[in-house]
């Protein structure tokens, strides 16, 4: 982004206020498009997990809806790259993005942890319409797979990029060795060594999780293809299924769940927090125009309607089916 003379000449004037306002990428309707959409993904995984089962259909619906998240993330990411590549991108704003991105990885691996009951059921469903149903929901499930290994990659890349040499990363190097980035609440400055090397391991990482996806979830599902075909049939109607058992297994499988989705929304929490302190710390540090609204936010925020339309009618669909549920079990006798 580049500021007309005047405003150079300001910003040079300035001891305090030496980052460049950059709204597309930091700005409030981005943000809360972010923090939204990664909120309402967890909201269907919580209904549905209620019941301590989660179908096929469930399983779209949920795919849709953190879709509309993983996307959302991955333009704000090609637009970050693009301006660094470009126009530039501080310090401080490239650190943003990161973090935004992490917030987004956080519903996909609440997901992710379903990912081996729903790859059980797309293998042992046998019949016509199960394999038919089962087909679609394979291909939007390895879409969006791909869709987050993409993000994983340009994440990574952009994580070694700028903490490979963070002293001399963007258009405004002055400003770096003022730029900090926020952890359990103490600031901490980007040219700290330790941080440096932390930063470059983790996204190393990441890049070496990424290599290894290719190769890792074809062979994992072979397996399951194997498993599933040597594996006896399984009772698919519920008279048969002992219900003592059955309900032991939906206990067990919701408390499980609801775990893993509080720890989700924990870390949703801490993250969105400590993204919110940072900006709020780092206010003297940025020059006025970063609260302008501008198109790229009104964009981001239109698109949270997607995924709140979707949640809205799976919660009704869910407070149905469970109603619908608990009619038809038999009451069960006190005993005396």
């Amino acid at each position: 982004m580049q500021l007309p003379p005047s405003t150079t000449v300001m910003s040079s004037l300035s001891p305090t206020a030496c980052i460049q306002p950059n709204p597309d990428i930091s700005g409030i309707g981005v943000r809360v498009s972010i923090y939204a959409q990664a909120f309402l993904s967890l909201v269907p995984l919580a209904i549905f997990a209620m019941d301590g089962e989660i179908t096929l259909e469930e399983s779209l619906a949920i795919n849709d809806i953190v879709m509309t998240n993983e996307l959302t993330a991955c333009a704000l990411l090609v637009s970050a790259i693009i301006q660094a590549r470009t126009y530039g991108l501080s310090t401080y704003h490239a650190n943003i993005v990161l973090v935004l991105s992490w917030i987004t990885f956080v519903p996909c691996m609440a997901t992710a942890y379903f990912g081996p009951v729903l790859n059980r059921k797309l293998m042992e469903s046998q019949s016509e319409a199960d394999m038919k149903f089962r087909k679609r929901v394979a291909w939007k499930l390895h879409l969006r797979g791909l869709v987050v290994w993409v993000h994983y990659i340009a994440v990574a890349g952009l994580g070694i990029w700028v903490w490979s040499d963070v002293k001399t990363f963007g258009s405004q190097p002055d400003c770096t060795p003022r730029t900090f980035v926020l952890i359990f609440g103490y600031n901490i400055p980007v040219t700290n060594q330790g941080l440096r090397v932390v930063a470059l391991y983790l996204y190393g990482s990441f890049a070496l999780s990424a290599a290894i996806v290719p190769v890792y979830i074809p062979f994992m599902q072979y397996r399951q293809r194997r498993r599933a075909r040597r594996a006896p049939p399984r009772p698919e109607s519920p008279s048969d299924v002992d219900s003592y058992t059955r309900n032991r297994r939906e206990k067990r499988n919701m408390r499980t769940w609801c775990f893993v989705l509080l720890l989700a929304a924990g870390t949703e929490i801490l993250f969105v927090a400590s993204t919110e302190v940072l900006i709020t710390r780092s206010k003297g540090l940025v020059q006025s125009g970063e609260s302008q609204w501008t198109f790229g936010q009104s964009l981001a925020v239109f698109l949270v309607l997607i995924p709140l339309v979707s949640t809205i009618g799976e919660l009704q669909k869910g407070y149905e089916e469970l109603r619908e549920k608990r009619k038809r079990e038999p009451l069960q006798p006190r005993e005396a």
